[in-house]
């Protein structure tokens, strides 16, 4: 079973973030991604209404004050879910995605940084019908236009610089993904992850994934 977005919505505040979605499935998966460009730190903890603590997964800093961070629960109850993430009281964006067919984390190539009009991650090589999920953060507060390759999904918009975009991997070639900042140069930092599909009950599928 290919994973696949299903819904997303996003919070910020100069503190804590409770993001929330309605009607999500059970046994779907909860992605948080977090961008704190003023404390250079991780989230104290991230944690469901429903379910409790997420597992943080991967993150990485801008070499700066900027920290990006991805949190991840697997098979959630159904219902309503409020995701707290607890920043300390400073400033944070955050984006709550829930998605279908996720089985485990694998691996995030690791983050670029840049000043631009465009950003791009490093590739990452996937094995065939992985979950890709790409990041693009901008601390001058820009949309994120044109993401290519994964496709976008959600944009903070509004001026806070964070969006996230996905696609199953169709082979095993590398993937990087690009965007362009609405107000030209500026200073991103741009990140690709890799997710493993809940399996399939389809032989040749499993044999796809041991071969890739």
């Amino acid at each position: 079973m290919a994973g696949a977005f299903v819904q997303g919505t996003t919070d910020y505040t100069g503190g804590n973030t409770a993001p929330a979605l309605t009607g999500v499935v059970a046994g779907n998966a909860l992605i948080v991604v977090n961008y704190a460009h003023g404390s250079g730190t991780d989230p104290t903890s991230v944690s469901s209404s429903l379910d409790g603590a997420l597992t943080k997964v991967f993150s990485g800093n801008d070499g700066g004050s900027g920290q990006l961070s991805v949190y991840l629960l697997t098979g959630v109850s159904a219902g309503s879910h409020t995701v707290t993430v607890s920043n300390g009281g400073l400033p944070i964006n955050t984006i709550l995605m829930e998605v279908s067919g996720l089985s485990a984390f694998i691996s995030g190539a690791t983050l670029v940084s840049g000043f631009s009009g465009t950003a791009t991650s490093n590739a990452i090589t996937p094995a065939l019908g992985d979950y890709i999920l790409g990041i693009i953060a901008n601390n001058n507060s820009d949309n994120i236009n044109g993401m290519t390759t994964p496709t976008e999904r959600v944009d903070m918009a509004a001026g806070r610089g964070l969006a996230v975009g996905d696609q199953t991997a169709p082979s095993t070639s590398n993937i990087t993904v690009s965007g362009s900042l609405s107000g030209g140069s500026g200073f991103w930092l741009a990140g690709i992850l890799k997710f493993t599909p809940t399996p399939t009950g389809n032989p040749w599928y499993a044999y796809a994934q041991m071969r890739s």
